[in-house]
């Protein structure tokens, strides 16, 4: 048996326009990507989060690195980030798949 979890990590994003293509980066996890277009750098770094966020997952090193970022648990959220003036909210999907059989869940 197997279920779908979908997580969505919702992080700060500065896009900038550079020399030649527009600068996405999340200033939080330190990760950056470009594209063509504001639009564009935006999903790259989409993306890129993704990428990033899997990977520390499947190496064992999310919790490390999210504590390193400053992430820690809370008993509520009232719903509201405070964002710098040029900042903007990215929100990147997650989803897992729970294998039932191994009780593992992969990314």
């Amino acid at each position: 048996m197997r279920a779908l979890l979908k997580f969505e990590l919702e992080v700060p994003a500065e896009v900038h326009r550079g020399a030649t293509a527009f600068i996405a980066r999340c200033p939080i996890f330190d990760v950056s990507s470009q594209g063509k277009t504001h639009e564009e750098a935006k999903k790259n770094l989409v993306d890129a989060m993704f990428l990033f966020v899997t990977t520390c997952f499947e190496m064992g090193t999310l919790d490390e690195v999210m504590k390193e970022c400053g992430f820690k648990p809370r008993k509520s959220f009232t719903g509201k980030l405070s964002l710098k003036k040029d900042q903007e909210i990215l929100s990147v999907p997650l989803p897992f798949m729970v294998s039932r059989r191994r009780h593992a869940c992969h990314a």
